[in-house]
């Protein structure tokens, strides 16, 4: 016994270090001479932390029955099938599949966060798959009083997603008051995600046919320079509606310009390409076509056979109108139009004073090894704690310096300020 006690700890200190195959050999050999509850934990959680989910699911079977009252065994199950089942479904898994193994994990009664990560998989699912009902079944299975406002590094919290799901539900099931009724009390409590709230309340005035209040909304929320585009081309299709023809095209330039994936964005091109040809503006119609076109053999997606006729029908009235065969040159060439359409002139880098800066501390949480430095106008550089002066105060004014450096969470080129000084 006193053998089995040494290799015990000696199994659970490798795990605990991360050194899952030395620790799997010790484990196999007690689970061979002493089938306990503690070593069938710690054999699940190198199983899964290796990913040999077969071998994981294959002690599952002989051993759920025994120890599944076991908290520690019980929270290894669980987020077993969370790795090994749940995260392994396709990119786009059919609603019943996700629901199939979500059932199984809450069977099993698990802590919190597995409970969570369960039922936010199933409501996604549902979201995409538009089984609104499933959405809304299992978003009651959650209090969300009990959920996180905010949550660190992550673009969504738990009480965003389910707050804005359960307004989505009520849009889709045509519960059109009680959604405008359901966002306008719950969207202050998450000003950072207020555009998405707000623009499912100008689609439940749209489908109230309150396209004036709609447009209101949607004009609000693109009248600035960095607009997203996907809702510049809700707006302009909104706009189309309404018979404003040159408004709506000038909305759709503007979000072809604005930043996005290309691939995204086929639908708007397309629809550029509509508009334009009704317009009866036929090459810059086609250059459109064109470009959707490559996209769509791009990536390997079906052509539409809407888009295939447009564009045999527009080389039929114009056959010498030649189209270079590479996306990313009809991407210009459509970007040259709007550019024109809008009067945009290519922007100019702008050159960045670097040295003596000044601006105000803004030291954050005490238990972190970072602040920010917000200068007058509202810019603002990340700072390592290390780089302030001694005693320095919350809000207190500094001159500074900055560098280049590079914003992992927004995976893009920055600054950070260094040489900090107490203004003097």
């Amino acid at each position: 016994m006193a053998f089995n006690m040494d290799e015990s700890s000696k199994a659970n200190e490798l795990r605990k270090t991360g050194k899952y195959d030395e620790a799997i050999k010790i484990y196999d050999m007690l689970w061979t001479e002493n089938e306990d509850k503690f070593t069938a934990a710690g054999l699940l959680h190198c199983y899964r932390k290796q990913k040999q989910f077969e071998k994981a699911f294959e002690l599952i079977e002989k051993t759920k029955e025994r120890f599944q009252g076991f908290n520690w065994y019980k929270n290894e199950y669980s987020w077993t099938l969370i790795s090994g089942q749940l995260n392994r479904l396709p990119d786009d898994p059919k609603t019943h599949d996700v629901v199939e193994i979500a059932t199984k994990i809450l069977a099993i009664n698990p802590d919190q966060l597995a409970y969570n990560k369960a039922i936010f998989k199933v409501a996604k699912a549902a979201k995409k798959n538009e089984d609104w009902e499933i959405l809304n079944e299992w978003l009651k299975k959650v209090d969300p009083e009990q959920l996180k406002i905010e949550e660190e590094g992550k673009d969504w919290s738990e009480s965003e997603i389910w707050h804005y799901y359960r307004a989505i539900y009520l849009l889709e099931t045509n519960k059109f008051e009680d959604a405008i009724l359901f966002i306008n009390q719950v969207k202050n409590k998450f000003k950072s995600k207020a555009k998405f709230f707000d623009r499912l309340i100008a689609k439940a005035f749209k489908a109230t046919n309150d396209l004036e209040g709609s447009k209101q909304i949607y004009e609000r929320l693109t009248n600035k320079r960095r607009a997203d585009w996907w809702m510049l081309h809700e707006y302009a299709k909104l706009v189309l509606e309404s018979g404003t023809k040159n408004e709506a095209l000038k909305l759709m330039f503007r979000a072809g310009i604005a930043p996005g994936p290309m691939k995204n964005k086929v639908s708007l091109f397309n629809d550029i390409a509509n508009l334009l040809s009704v317009k009866s503006r036929t090459r810059e119609a086609l250059i459109h076509y064109h470009l959707a076109l490559n996209i769509r053999t791009d990536e390997g997606w079906s052509v539409p056979t809407e888009l295939s006729e447009n564009i045999e029908k527009i080389n039929k009235i114009i056959p010498e109108f030649q189209q270079s065969e590479k996306t990313i040159d009809l991407f210009r060439n459509c970007k040259n139009i709007w550019k024109k359409e809008l009067g945009v002139r290519e922007d100019v880098p702008k050159r960045i004073k670097t040295k003596d800066l000044k601006g105000k501390v803004i030291l954050g949480d005490s238990g972190k090894p970072f602040c920010f430095i917000q200068t007058g106008d509202r810019d603002s550089f990340f700072c390592s704690k290390s780089d302030l002066p001694e005693r320095i105060q919350n809000n207190e004014v500094v001159t500074f310096d900055i560098k280049s450096s590079y914003d992992k969470k927004k995976k893009k080129n920055s600054y950070r300020a260094f040489n900090v000084r107490i203004d003097t």
